[in-house]
């Protein structure tokens, strides 16, 4: 993960932390450079991609370019973090109970080890059981492993450590690096929120021992970043979404599927297109 990616003409070096902001810091980030936000099919990004036409990361770099990124001092390099609790809510939400198609082997697994049906996914209680118990914080998958062990810092040496529940302050050094106002920083970054979270009610995720197990796990980024162990109580004191909230969410989602499945349809035409013309069958 400490590859990260490199904005070279705006002198940035960001690596992104999965469920903290990446999706919206990222598309602000190829859109500072003027890069073209790599596309899986026509009309799908994909902003993680690595390869031609995405933004380099350190270790396609050349060994002089590399050490300018991790060391010269007109380039600024940050990351963002989030409260471990909220940030492992996020990964069960949007990975695990939603049955994402990148995270459905592991769900099913999950799901046998709790002695679920492989098709019913497990609660937020039965996940930490799960994690804590077989996964190592070292190794894990991505969207749940510690930040500490992401982040790579005895290598690298961030100038800024952003926090995701203070984002537009905690960024404000990237914004003067920018010759940006904090307003302006806001804007971009309300403009490319892209990626939001379907909203729930997650009052009843966390008791004293889930949050204990939690903490254990996590503990090299309670102390590394200074989130507060007792912070689980603010989910079990939070107010639930609105149905006004949930309706929105749901209808922004369906409108975001659609647009993607005309995009796959849009894409499936020109492929069946372009091989009757290879072939020269008429469409």
């Amino acid at each position: 993960m400490g590859d990260g990616f490199v904005a070279a003409r705006r002198r940035l070096f960001f690596v992104p932390v999965p469920k903290v902001a990446s999706h919206t810091l990222l598309r602000l980030l190829y859109e500072l450079e003027g890069v073209p936000v790599p596309e899986r099919l026509p009309g799908v990004p994909n902003i993680h991609a690595r390869g031609p036409g995405s933004l380099p990361g350190l270790r396609s770099l050349a060994d002089v370019d590399r050490l300018a990124v991790l060391t010269g001092a007109n380039y600024l390099r940050f990351t963002v973090v989030r409260n471990p609790y909220t940030r492992l809510v996020a990964a069960w939400f949007g990975k695990i109970w939603l049955q994402s198609g990148d995270a459905l082997p592991t769900q099913r697994e999950v799901s046998r080890w709790v002695g679920r049906a492989e098709d019913d996914p497990p609660t937020f209680r039965e996940f930490v059981s799960w994690l804590c118990e077989t996964q190592s914080p070292q190794n894990c998958d991505i969207h749940w492993r510690p930040m500490f062990h992401l982040l790579d810092h005895d290598r690298i040496d961030f100038d800024v450590i952003g926090r995701v529940e203070r984002l537009v302050p905690t960024l404000s050094p990237v914004a003067r690096h920018l010759g940006l106002a904090d307003d302006d920083l806001a804007a971009l970054i309300t403009r490319y929120s892209g990626n939001r979270s379907i909203p729930f009610d997650r009052r009843g995720l966390f008791d004293a021992p889930v949050a204990a197990q939690v903490a254990e796990f996590y503990a090299s980024d309670f102390d590394r970043y200074g989130y507060a162990l007792g912070s689980w109580q603010d989910l079990v004191a939070e107010e639930p979404p609105s149905a006004a909230k949930l309706e929105e969410a749901a209808v922004l989602a369906i409108r975001r599927r659609a647009a993607t499945i005309v995009n796959l349809n849009r894409s499936l035409s020109e492929a069946w297109r372009s091989a009757a013309n290879r072939s020269g069958s008429p469409d």
